[in-house]
Order: C-alpha cells, then structure tokens, then sequence
C-alpha cells in the first residue's frame, strides 16, 4: 500500500457535506477526528525526520 499524501489525508479528513449535522462558517470545516489525528502525526513525524537529517549533517 502506497503511502498517502497529506493532501489526500485531509480530503479524507473532511465530512461529506450530507452527513454534515448543521453549517458552520466559510473559513471551518467538518471533520474526521481520526483523520485528523493522523494527519498531525504525519506532520510531526515529518518536522522530526528534517530535523534529525539537520542534526546529522
């Protein structure tokens, strides 16, 4: 399985816009909390591999 992209993680992130319960304004929107969670995990662990690899050089 190929590794995701951020992008695809947070379009997988957001809610359908019919099983949204209400609207919410412009700038907001409706998520997965688990896809979310994984996105900042990968954000983290991607800040950290830069800079452990800056650290070694």
């Amino acid at each position: 399985m190929a590794k995701k992209t951020m992008e695809e993680l947070l379009e997988e992130a957001l809610v359908p816009e019919e099983e949204r319960p209400y609207e919410v304004p412009e700038n907001w929107v409706w998520t997965n909390i688990d896809s979310i969670s994984k996105l900042v995990l990968m954000v983290r662990t991607t800040h950290l591999q830069r800079e452990v690899k800056v650290f070694l050089c």
